[in-house]
């Protein structure tokens, strides 16, 4: 991105060009309801509304894409003893495929590396194919695989893979 660390305090405006103008900031407890609208069209098994509200209130690190002034994407993640853990990002499937993901992810990762991180970690579906080739070309490698971790269909359970990138 090579932003500068005083624009990540409020927010950001981005051009996406197979969308347009962009603006990434905090999410706030007032937002809650509108991210919640997005990761129940994005996941099948989406988090809880109380979960995307504790996650704010607790202080994890909180973002979200407006786009014409509505939510089109978020994200949730956590520094600690200088690793970042990314434990949610979704991107509404109106805007999937068009880049946004791509410069969301980006920034995450610029705001992680300012703030000290030395590496990243997280967790996807096996099936999710279009993010693992994301993260990939971001330099994630895959260093193992939590045995049903997410739940899947039919009762059934899907693994998820853990990456890591290291700065």
């Amino acid at each position: 991105m090579g932003a500068t660390a005083s624009i990540y305090k409020s927010m950001t405006k981005i051009n996406v060009p197979k969308i347009g103008e962009i603006i990434i900031r905090p999410m706030q407890t007032n937002d809650v309801a509108e991210v919640y609208r997005v990761e129940c069209r994005s996941y099948t098994h989406p988090w809880s509304e109380k979960l995307i509200y504790d996650c704010v209130l607790v202080g994890y690190s909180c973002w979200l894409v407006e786009y014409k002034g509505e939510i089109i994407a978020y994200a949730i993640y956590r520094l600690a003893a200088q690793e970042g853990h990314l434990f949610n990002i979704a991107i509404h499937p109106d805007y999937q495929n068009r880049g946004l993901g791509r410069v969301f992810l980006g920034f995450l990762l610029d705001l992680m590396r300012q703030k000290q991180a030395k590496e990243v970690v997280l967790e996807v579906r096996v099936s999710n194919v279009p993010a693992r080739k994301l993260y990939q070309n971001f330099g994630f490698v895959e260093i193992g695989t939590r045995k049903g971790y997410y739940p899947g269909v039919n009762s059934e359970r899907e693994d998820g893979i853990n990456l890591q990138l290291v700065f």
